[in-house]
């Protein structure tokens, strides 16, 4: 959006149905849902990156859509 509150352009995902996490940082906006992590290029409103993330682990645990397992 401009500083008038009129759109520039938007990004569609049709994997990515609900953002959880937005967070912008200078150009980029970083969104999580429960399983993509996303950055997009806020100035051009291109993907940057893409990562579908199903497990992780975390300090000898292993996480499931942050779900302990």
């Amino acid at each position: 959006m401009d500083s008038d509150g009129n759109i520039q352009y938007k990004i569609r995902f049709p994997d990515l149905l609900r953002a959880q996490t937005l967070v912008i940082h200078e150009n980029s906006g970083f969104i999580y849902n429960y399983h993509d992590y996303v950055i997009i290029d806020l100035q051009k409103g291109e993907l940057i990156f893409h990562k579908e993330i199903k497990s992780f682990k975390y300090e000898g645990k292993e996480f499931n859509n942050f779900a302990q397992t």
